[in-house]
């Protein structure tokens, strides 16, 4: 008797995706159950887009959607096996910023280290510009900008906009950097077109606001 359920019995993923798999999805390994690495990322992101709890924790995913090509599993796990994507993070906007939709064309899988650096916590910086944040016992605004999960401290300020501009400066030039290290052209593109970006918006004494 097949392990593999019925394709015709199985539900609707979140009310969208299509598991046509024809193989058992989540195996039993050693009496633990092991979850196929595509469909774990298939599923990943059809949770971002329509889990409602989900999207009440993390409100930036409101209004995302996947395409009607990645509402069926097979199409996702046969563009993600062409994919270099063992230990990275799927992204949907670096390549076109303000992207919302999870497509095979508008997406790419990205190291950690740039998901990480492209991340902007604002529930965390509170009212002030990026990368500022006021001490009470130093009376100041500290600039400052996060490497890689390390803070790197830029200096303190009186203005908050004047830390602001110490940020843009060295968060635009990181930028570049991590840039220039990269193989994929289409990454490296994306980042030299955010720091310029930021460098931009200095130029014309303006706040950065989105990096994308």
């Amino acid at each position: 008797m097949s392990l593999v359920a019925s394709k015709s019995k199985r539900r609707l993923i979140y009310g969208f995706g299509i598991n046509d798999a024809d193989y058992v999805i989540k195996p039993l390994v050693n009496g633990k159950r092991k979850s196929c690495p595509y469909y774990k990322r298939w599923e990943s992101l059809l949770t971002r887009c329509y889990s409602k709890k989900s999207l009440e924790l993390h409100t930036s995913y409101v209004g995302c959607s996947v395409s009607d090509d990645w509402k069926y599993f097979s199409n996702f796990k046969l563009w993600m096996e062409r994919q270099d994507w063992e230990g990275k993070h799927l992204d949907k906007d670096i390549l076109y910023p303000g992207n919302k939709i999870y497509a095979p064309d508008k997406c790419i899988f990205v190291p950690s280290y740039i998901n990480l650096l492209m991340t902007k916590c604002d529930k965390k910086r509170g009212n002030y510009p990026l990368g500022v944040y006021y001490c009470k016992s130093s009376k100041g605004f500290h600039s400052y900008f996060s490497n890689e999960g390390k803070i790197l401290h830029l200096g303190i300020y009186n203005d908050p906009f004047e830390a602001h501009k110490k940020y843009q400066l060295e968060k635009s030039k990181y930028i570049k950097e991590i840039a220039d290290k990269q193989s994929d052209y289409r990454i490296r593109n994306a980042l030299i077109r955010i720091s310029n970006g930021i460098i931009e918006d200095y130029d014309n004494g303006v706040e950065t606001i989105n990096y994308r």
